[in-house]
Order: structure tokens, then C-alpha cells, then sequence
């Protein structure tokens, strides 16, 4: 075990980021990838004909999304920033090259001016520096106001998985649970079994919120390309994750099942306010903040109300 030492002393001079060997005043993109990609195995082990961990998938993509930064909107500011420069390059290069030929007119004749005279070209180029201050702001803000659009549409595409995640849970009520039905380490044994031929279950509680992902044979993998490894449909893991009903189109739950699934959720709502915090490691724009703010209170908010369901149903257990 390695034993605790303070960081070295910075120079007063210092930047306000965070010293070159500290590890834990920066948040790893990395860590929050490598725990999305967790997330979404285990719910696909323990759920595999649940559609949570497909959201799981659009998570992970969404990060990979912001750590790798590429896409045509990435593309596009790339080349602004390119063109702002040169526009920027171009109007210093006019308005010096203006100013330094009026001086060089007077200084060629310096009689011909009287001071009467000094009033208006002083004024001119008072008035010429002032213009290309604002244009060379403006061409310099061209980028950031494109970045901010494409942080915020991103952020929009975050919150709006949210609620996908949120629509997830909104059904599983424990008050519809059954009271007499048997659980053994939290498993029943499935009325009808899946075959391989057979088509996709959904939700009778929640149609519109959560797909079946079919067959489990034939779905071995997000979205975003992980490799999840397939469960069958007829061996332990799917005995494990839920009871089919297939004349009632109906996956139901008993306490631990339930328990578990309420409880990813809430795991996958936390990283989707990691990974919106991930935009505000490089950027003090106010609007990016307070959107990385709103997703986090968002989320913060729809866990405290899945933590209610699980503490009803641990009550009720008890």
C-alpha cells in the first residue's frame, strides 16, 4: 500500500488547473467509459430481454462521442477556427496597410497639415480601429459560438436519455407486485419458455417505453459495438432475468428483480450526469455550465425518485 504524500508545491505563478501529478481534481473520460461499458454487461446478464441495456449502448456511444470529439460538426468548427484566423490576418494586414500609407502621406508633406487638420484623420483612424477590433471579435467568435451550439445539441441528446432511462422505470410500480409468488435467489422459472423461433415479447406496462431486444440468440451486442456476451434463451441467464408470459405479452418481476433493475437505473442515470460533466472539464461557458447543471440536478432528481420505489419495496419485503 502505498503511503500518502502531498502534491509538490506549486509556483505562485501557476495556472487554476489541476497540478500535473494529481489524479483525482480531473475527471477521466476514460473511468466513466469503462464503467458505462460495465453497466451495460451486467444488465445485460442479469436482463438480457430487457431493453435497458440497449440504453446502455446509447450511452456508451454518447461518450465515446464527447471524448473523441470527431463528426461533421467537429469538422466544421475546425475550419471556422481555420477561416477566423485568416479573416483576422486579413483585416489587420488592410487596416495597418491603410494606416501606414496615410502616415507615410504625411510625413512626405507635413506642411500641408495644420493642426486644424490633425482633427478629422485622427478621428478616421480612431473610428478604423475601432471597426476592425470588432471585426477581428467577431470573426474570433464565429468558433466558440459553434462549439457552444454543438456541446448544447449533445447535451440536448444527454437529457433526452434521461428520460428514456426515467420511462424505463416509470412503470415498474411495487405495489403491482405479486405477494404469494415463491422467489428463489430471486428467479422464477419462466411460464413459456423463449425459443429460438420465437418473435419478440414486449411490455404490456410500458410499450411505449421499452422495447424487447428479441431474440437472444440473434442480439449479442449494443449499439455501440461492445462485445456482450450472449446469454441462451432457454439456460440459467434467462431463467435468471424475468418471467415470460407470451399469450399476455408480459414480462413480469418479482421483489429482488425489480430491486436490481430499479437499481441500475439509477447507476446508468449517475453516468449520464458524469458524462455531461465531462464538457465542463475544458470550458468556462456560462451557457455550457448551467446546461451541465440542469442534467445533473435532472438526474440527481429522477434517482432520489427511483431510491423511493426501492425503499417501498424493501419495506414491504420486510
Amino acid at each position: 500500500m502505498r503511503s500518502p504524500r502531498p502534491l509538490p508545491a506549486r509556483p505562485d505563478d501557476h495556472d487554476d488547473g489541476p497540478p500535473a501529478g494529481s489524479r483525482y481534481q480531473r475527471l477521466d473520460s476514460a473511468a466513466v467509459r469503462g464503467s458505462a461499458a460495465t453497466l451495460q454487461r451486467r444488465i445485460y446478464t442479469r436482463f438480457p430481454r430487457r431493453s435497458l441495456w440497449e440504453v446502455g449502448g446509447e450511452l456508451i456511444a454518447l461518450v465515446d462521442e464527447v471524448v473523441e470529439g470527431g463528426g461533421i460538426s467537429r469538422r466544421r468548427i475546425r475550419s471556422a477556427r481555420l477561416l477566423s484566423r485568416l479573416g483576422v490576418l486579413v483585416v489587420l494586414l488592410v487596416f495597418g496597410t491603410a494606416i501606414a500609407l496615410a502616415a507615410a502621406s504625411i510625413w512626405s508633406n507635413p506642411e500641408s497639415l495644420g493642426p486644424v487638420d490633425w482633427l478629422p484623420l485622427l478621428e478616421t483612424v480612431v473610428n478604423d480601429l475601432v471597426f476592425a477590433g470588432i471585426a477581428i471579435f467577431f470573426l474570433l467568435a464565429v468558433p466558440q459560438r459553434m462549439e457552444r451550439a454543438r456541446v448544447l445539441r449533445v447535451l440536448h441528446r444527454l437529457r433526452s436519455l434521461a428520460h428514456v432511462i426515467d420511462m424505463h422505470q416509470l412503470v415498474k410500480v411495487p405495489e403491482r407486485l405479486p405477494t404469494d409468488r415463491p422467489e428463489a435467489g430471486g428467479t422464477t422459472s419462466p411460464a413459456h419458455p423463449r425459443g429460438p423461433g420465437t418473435g419478440p415479447a414486449r411490455d404490456g406496462e410500458a410499450a411505449s417505453s421499452e422495447a424487447a431486444v428479441g431474440d437472444a440468440h440473434g442480439r449479442g451486442g449494443g449499439s455501440n459495438g461492445d462485445n456482450v456476451p450472449p446469454v441462451a434463451a432457454d439456460g440459467p441467464g434467462a431463467a435468471a432475468s424475468a418471467t415470460t408470459d407470451e399469450r399476455g405479452g408480459e414480462l413480469r418481476m418479482t421483489r429482488s428483480e425489480m430491486t436490481q433493475y430499479l437499481d441500475y437505473c439509477t447507476e446508468m442515470l449517475s453516468l449520464v450526469g458524469k458524462t455531461a460533466a465531462l464538457f465542463a472539464e475544458d470550458t468556462t461557458d456560462g451557457d455550457v455550465l448551467d446546461a451541465v447543471e440542469g442534467i445533473e440536478t435532472l438526474t440527481s432528481d429522477m434517482a432520489r425518485k427511483v431510491w423511493q420505489k426501492i425503499a417501498i419495496i424493501q419495506e414491504q419485503a420486510g
